[in-house]
């Protein structure tokens, strides 16, 4: 059977598809906001990351110059004890070269 319409009722597809779309279009703007902040996250931690790779090579560099006997631009002298003012000694650090605290 074949239901006659209310004339009411014209239109009304209309008003869902819209609502709809409206309904995706938030959805979708949500997802790109954070997808956005989370590439701006994501960025940031990488430059951080660099940083301190970048930190640890030259520390790395200077200790194996420190081994070396090369106590230059770092404002080391010559310790007895393995102790200075502060500053870091071949003491300081375990036989895999990590810094004992």
């Amino acid at each position: 059977m074949i239901r006659k319409r209310k004339p009411q009722d014209k239109g009304i597809a209309l008003v869902v598809v819209l609502m709809a779309l409206l309904v995706l279009a938030t959805v979708a703007g949500g997802m790109t906001i954070v997808s956005s902040h989370h590439l701006i996250a994501t960025a940031s931690g990488n430059e951080s990351q660099s940083a301190l790779y970048a930190a640890k090579a030259g520390a790395w560099m200077k200790l194996g110059e420190i081994r070396n006997g090369n106590l230059d631009d770092i404002g080391l002298t010559a310790m007895s004890g393995g102790q200075s003012d502060g500053g870091l000694s071949l003491d300081n650090f375990s036989s895999r070269g990590h810094l004992l605290c």
